[in-house]
């Protein structure tokens, strides 16, 4: 029988895993949110990256309060959901949708001012951005191989 190690290469030994483990290593302090689906939030969760995004036993109330302060959408992140982030049709809109009891997408963009407090400073999408320095960000690794682009926030 094979040790369970082996059977984690794909995860431990990946060209993502890697690029991950650099940027974490240069910015420790850095949070983490995927965008378009839940994979790569699993994945940067097992590879060590403290991620925003993805299935959370505990909603981070703080975080969403800032977003909704009126709290009117309270019933749909307000409990254990798998938290999918969207970029938003306009920089400044926040909006939440149910998809089902225990799922919900989010759309906000990468530069709004509740990300840059929460500390999020990394982004991974499933394709490449058209313009990233028009949204405020900055490539940091491309690993198409992977469907994995990893954006890290412009500096204002």
């Amino acid at each position: 029988m094979n040790p369970l190690t082996a059977g984690l290469a794909p995860l431990t030994e990946s060209s993502a895993r890697q690029a991950i483990a650099d940027l974490r290593r240069a910015d420790p302090d850095a949070r983490w949110l995927a965008y378009e689906g839940s994979n790569f939030s699993a994945f940067l969760a097992a590879a060590g990256a403290n991620v925003l995004s993805g299935s959370k036993t505990v909603p981070d109330l703080d975080f969403f309060r800032q977003l909704d302060p009126d709290g009117r959408a309270l019933d749909i992140y307000n409990r254990y959901a798998l938290a999918v982030f969207h970029l938003p049709a306009a920089r400044d809109e926040v909006r939440f949708e149910q998809i089902n009891f225990c799922g919900h997408r989010v759309f906000l963009h990468p530069t709004h001012p509740v990300l840059r407090a929460a500390g999020v400073r990394y982004f991974v999408f499933p394709r490449a951005l058209e313009n990233p320095s028009a949204d405020g960000l900055q490539l940091r690794r491309a690993l198409p191989e992977r469907r994995i682009w990893i954006y890290q926030l412009a500096e204002p």
